[in-house]
């Protein structure tokens, strides 16, 4: 914590006067400097209540009373977002997740400890920090109240990750029980021991064996009204060979991990590869989702697609030599082993069509990004006479995706990334890195340059210096977040002089990351692409089809998981209508010039005969309250008595 800056503030808010600075400062050697606040603390001039008012006031920030400090209460789901050993060792406290805005509140004692502040936005995942100050022992009271020594174990891991495996029949339960790692899998063998867990916040996922669907459709109305985004999967069996109890928050890390190791390895290589990637996967998934197999066969076929992207493009499958290296460094929860051989058999000509969903979905997937199909294109035309060593069923639904999905047009323009730097080796560096992948670049030397280009071009985003002249970079994003029509322009600041002051504020006010020079240009191209792939657009158009292909309730789970502010034309042979996502929100619904609100929802849900297309976009408005989960369950629940 830096003495530089808070003396006068000290001063200012009355706290201390310049006779008692001047006079604590005198006693001290040049060497005690960095443990300034330290010693105003021991001997008594400053009190900690009056320190995290002084840091309050310095950041801009607010500071939380301690008559409100002793009286809070935080969730076992918001304490779940942070390690224990983090909150405790560094006295941070999460308090509230805004997830449709990504933002996480955050108590600190620290508001200048960046490294910290950075690992707790990592661990929640949240897009922005919103930090209040607290005296620092009331702070670590408080804490030790909420997490009682001995219970580390179970607070980031459990709370946030446990898998349920429901299995009513004793003996299997049992056997069960011996599979799995109990931190991570709860066996509940009764519907009471499902809710007793969904009422604890302990759940995130539940698996289950096809024997048992009708017992399991019985009871999920009831699970998703205390759990809306439980996950529900099946597997075949229990066994190691079935893999049910893959911690999801583990999948989810290989296949990020994965996600990177593929682009960068491919942008090195071959930079028009990762569009030809990017299409594999997202083909891969689309069947895959919409062969209805289980989560893991999903994700096990996501992975697959993403680290075929690591076969050398001048070859025609070989042995796959990249990407077994990458399966024994990244150790992924699949078996993959038995899907790559069985792959290789068919690209060599060895085997025909198999019993493997997962080998044709990617031997018809990897054969159809190489082919350049577009969406909507008639497949059997485009593949012609190669048509007759694929699986015919599998090649029915590449079609039904096609009918579905909507690519922006090749001759798009290029995003606009807008840097503003002085230094002309880096904005050689990063004009040369962007353009490679596709971007357009803009330099500017200061932030009045900067906001005069974000006002005349549009602008993907903004890679600012924080020590610019004229306005500096925290200038530039405070003026960018005021306007209304550029407060959403992802901006990354960089620091020169790494100061954890800067980190702080930067990403206080909203920006995507505070980078510390040096910096790699690779990391910066991954954190840039995944912001930009977060937002579209409120002109582009996503997404057109058939509702029978995809419906709408599938639509609105897509648009609301992602956070999207949307709305869906349906046209229908009755009516048309219109549905309005808003943050990931449903917030609108009309069917026709009579039906408004639930009625035109519930409606809408029960059609299968029309056609729909996504719209990016706001269009104001607003019909429709209350937990957009709970409407789709209940349109749901009324469709299903309306069919029998």
């Amino acid at each position: 914590m830096e003495a530089t800056g808070l003396s006068e503030i000290f001063v200012t808010l009355g706290i201390l006067t310049q006779e008692q600075l001047t006079g604590a400062r005198a006693e001290m050697t040049d060497e005690e400097e960095g443990i300034f606040i330290e010693r105003l603390l021991l001997q008594g001039l400053l009190t900690e209540e009056a320190l995290a008012r002084a840091l309050a006031t310095r950041y801009r920030l607010n500071m939380v009373p301690l008559d409100r400090l002793g009286k809070l209460n935080v969730s076992p789901e918001i304490l779940s977002l942070l390690p224990a050993e983090l909150m405790r060792s560094r006295l941070l406290l999460p308090t509230f997740l805004d997830a449709e805005k990504g933002v996480l509140s955050l108590l600190t004692a620290d508001p200048t400890d960046g490294d910290a502040l950075r690992l707790a936005q990592e661990a929640a995942g949240a897009e922005r920090l919103r930090l209040f100050v607290a005296p620092r022992t009331a702070l670590d009271a408080l804490i030790q109240r909420l997490l009682p020594d001995g219970e580390d174990s179970g607070v980031h891991t459990a709370l946030r990750s446990l898998t349920v495996a429901w299995e009513p029949i004793p003996q299997l339960a049992d056997r069960l029980c011996g599979l799995v790692d109990p931190t991570r899998v709860a066996v509940a063998r009764s519907s009471e021991e499902v809710l007793a867990l969904l009422h604890a916040g302990r759940v995130e996922r539940l698996l289950h064996r096809p024997e048992v669907r009708m017992l399991v459709e019985a009871h999920l109305p009831q699970w998703k009204r205390l759990h809306p985004q439980l996950l529900v999967g099946e597997v075949s069996s229990w066994g190691p060979d079935a893999q049910p109890a893959i911690p999801y928050d583990r999948s989810r890390d290989v296949l990020h991990r994965t996600i990177e190791r593929s682009f960068i390895a491919l942008e090195r290589r071959d930079p028009e590869g990762r569009q030809r990637l990017r299409r594999l996967y997202q083909l891969a998934r689309d069947m895959a989702r919409r062969l209805e197999l289980t989560l893991e066969q999903q994700d096990a076929v996501v992975l697959a697609a993403l680290l075929l992207g690591l076969e050398d493009p001048t070859t025609d499958g070989g042995r796959f030599v990249l990407v077994r290296d990458a399966i024994r460094e990244l150790e992924p929860p699949y078996d993959l082993e038995p899907i790559l051989v069985a792959l290789e058999r068919r690209i060599s000509g060895v085997d025909g069509p198999t019993r493997i969903f997962e080998v044709e979905i990617l031997y018809t997937a990897r054969a159809a990004a190489r082919l350049g199909l577009r969406d909507g294109e008639d497949t059997l035309a485009a593949f012609g006479l190669e048509a007759t060593r694929h699986d015919g069923p599998t090649l029915r639904i590449l079609g039904e995706v096609l009918a579905t999905r909507t690519l922006p047009p090749p001759s798009s323009p290029p995003e606009t990334i807008l840097v503003a730097e002085r230094d002309s080796t880096l904005i050689a560096a990063l004009e040369a890195r962007l353009t490679s992948v596709g971007f357009q670049v803009l330099t500017v030397g200061d932030g009045e340059q900067a906001i005069a280009a974000a006002r005349r071009l549009p602008v993907a985003a903004v890679i600012a210096n924080m020590r610019l002249p004229k306005k500096d970079g925290t200038t530039l994003l405070l003026e960018l977040r005021r306007d209304a029509q550029l407060g959403d322009i992802p901006v990354f600041l960089l620091s020169e002089s790494g100061s954890p002051a800067d980190v702080a504020r930067g990403l206080e006010l909203g920006a995507e990351d505070v980078l510390l020079r040096p910096f790699s240009l690779d990391g910066l191209l991954i954190k840039l692409r995944r912001v930009l792939d977060r937002r579209s657009h409120t002109a582009e158009s996503a997404m057109r089809g058939q509702l029978r292909f995809l419906p709408l309730v599938e639509l609105l789970q897509m648009l609301m998981m992602g956070g999207r502010t949307a709305w869906i034309h349906i046209t229908s042979s009755a009516e048309d209508g219109m549905v309005q996502v808003r943050n990931g929100r449903i917030v609108a619904a009309e069917l026709g010039a009579a039906w408004q609100g639930v009625e035109a929802l519930y409606t809408m849900v029960d059609l299968d005969d029309g056609r729909f297309s996504v719209h990016f976009g706001d269009l104001n408005r607003t019909n429709l309250q209350g937990n957009s989960e709970f409407l789709l369950l209940e349109a749901l629940r009324r469709r299903d008595e309306r069919r029998g």
